[in-house]
């Protein structure tokens, strides 16, 4: 089960590249002086909104099915089907995500049991692949009746939840920031964030605080202009806190390149896995305090009357893209600078007040070989790589990306322990036969920035943005390896 939900929230973040597509074209159909222009970017962000439960589902289908487009194909017949039979039972119909994702697991349920399935000569037409799409949607009408038939109870739920939140105003906000912030080790956070910002609240047919603050809902955005200061600041002033508090000048020099890179990328885009899986697991108190102090964000935000939306995560990019849309949305600058504030001068106490494990935070004098040719590797130059003993030369996190894979793959105990590989924006998702042929030392002088352990031999590697291409890449070697 742990390692199905694994993957199915990798593959559940397929579709969400499709919301900044959505977002910018809302934004230029907004600035456009050509009314004809203008109106066919705004409708054209609309209908990528409107039909985010179809789009879900066939992302989810491709992604669990391993990219192939049957399972797409099939993930849309369920859909449609679902989705006619809902609205012709109900008439005002509100679970296009829900059609989506149940069409989506229909579809990479079926295509992984039946995909080569074989009849008699007579049927063989029918068999293999285009047999998906067939029992896909047989089973959909039968969940799209289920679906009219639940459709008031769990509607009452959901709503009941996004209500509860925006009726206890400052209290609500700041309860789903702090839990939003909690659940990201997990991964849950994605099910909170699917119920708040995409379903909770309606405005002219659409819903959720995400999309009804780009349709220009004057209630939305309360949800999410909360997570600019942590995301632009906060994060930010935590790495120079860590960077100023590592031990020695050797290990300062080598979590340079690392604390630097996390704290862009959490200033630009939003994404903060590289920052957060620093001390997470290591020092606890601190996710503690991140988690009190993002809740702590999102109350002010809420008292200060900002609103304020993102299509992917609150980073400089959006901040600057979306700025014209929201309310008060200057002020998130000022409260930015006091959050990093607030949390530069609280890590650096907690940390040396407790002694803290932190990046930098190892004597140096207790420092083992394995490890100091690990900093001698993340010092080293672009494409430069350190010898491991023995003559052997080892790549590092900044040798070409073909090399740099083929060193995951012999850290991860080589191709005959590696079962499976996926991604999740900034960790590497690992399925390995035997865990105790995993070489961390070597995966951390390769880039990895922290592990988590998700179930037996089941393991998240925090590679940052270049996850993704990693993933790629090791699939294609893995891939030519079996031909």
């Amino acid at each position: 089960m742990r390692r199905g939900l694994q993957k199915f929230a990798t593959a559940a973040l397929t579709p969400i590249a499709v919301l900044p597509a959505a977002a910018l074209l809302y934004a230029l159909g907004a600035v456009i002086p050509i009314p004809v222009v203008a109106g066919a970017l705004t409708a054209s962000g609309r209908a990528l909104f409107d039909n985010l439960g179809l789009i879900f589902g066939i992302g989810i289908a491709v992604g669990l099915a391993d990219g192939e487009g049957i399972a797409g194909l099939s993930a849309a017949v369920g859909y449609v089907i679902m989705a006619g039979i809902g609205r012709s039972m109900v008439s005002e119909w509100n679970l296009g995500i829900l059609a989506g994702l149940i069409a989506g697991l229909l579809s990479a349920h079926f295509f992984a049991r039946y995909h080569d399935i074989r009849f008699p000569d007579y049927l063989a037409f029918f068999g293999g692949q285009r047999f998906v799409p067939i029992i896909t949607s047989l089973a959909s009408v039968i969940f799209g009746l289920l679906l009219g038939w639940v459709f008031p109870p769990v509607s009452a739920a959901l709503t009941g939840l996004g209500d509860w939140m925006a009726a206890s105003g400052v209290w609500g906000v700041a309860a789903y920031g702090a839990l939003e912030r909690a659940l990201i080790p997990t991964g849950m956070h994605h099910f909170l964030n699917g119920v708040v910002l995409l379903l909770q609240g309606t405005y002219n047919g659409t819903h959720g605080d995400l999309p009804r603050f780009f349709a220009g809902d004057p209630t939305a955005g309360y949800f999410m202009g909360g997570s600019y200061p942590i995301m632009m600041f906060a994060f930010p002033a935590a790495c120079l806190a860590m960077y100023h508090e590592a031990i020695g000048d050797r290990q300062r020099r080598a979590i340079k390149g690392l604390l630097l890179t996390a704290a862009l990328t959490s200033f630009l885009t939003g994404l903060t896995e590289p920052v957060e899986f620093t001390f997470v697991f290591t020092a606890p108190i601190l996710y503690v305090v991140n988690v009190l102090y993002t809740g702590l964000s999102f109350a002010l935000s809420y008292l200060l009357h900002i609103r304020a939306g993102f299509s992917t995560s609150s980073g400089a990019f959006e901040y600057i893209i979306n700025f014209y849309r929201g309310e008060n949305v200057i002020l998130l600058i000022p409260l930015g600078v006091f959050f990093g504030a607030l949390y530069y001068f609280t890590f650096r106490f907690l940390i040396r007040r407790f002694n803290l494990i932190t990046p930098g935070r190892m004597e140096e004098e207790g420092l083992d070989e394995g490890t100091t040719q690990i900093l001698d590797a993340i010092m080293s130059g672009p494409g430069e790589r350190q010898s491991m003993g023995e003559g052997l030369v080892a790549p590092t996190a900044r040798s070409p990306l073909p090399e740099r894979a083929r060193g995951v793959i012999e850290a991860l105990g080589g191709l005959g322990n590696l079962e499976s590989v996926d991604t999740c924006l900034t960790r590497l998702r690992v399925v390995v036969r035997d865990e105790t042929k995993i070489d961390e030392p070597q995966l951390k002088g390769l880039g990895s920035m922290g592990k988590v352990r998700t179930g037996k031999n089941i393991y998240q590697f925090v590679f940052g943005t270049v996850s993704n291409d990693l993933r790629a890449e090791i699939r294609k070697i893995m891939k030519a390896e079996k031909g």
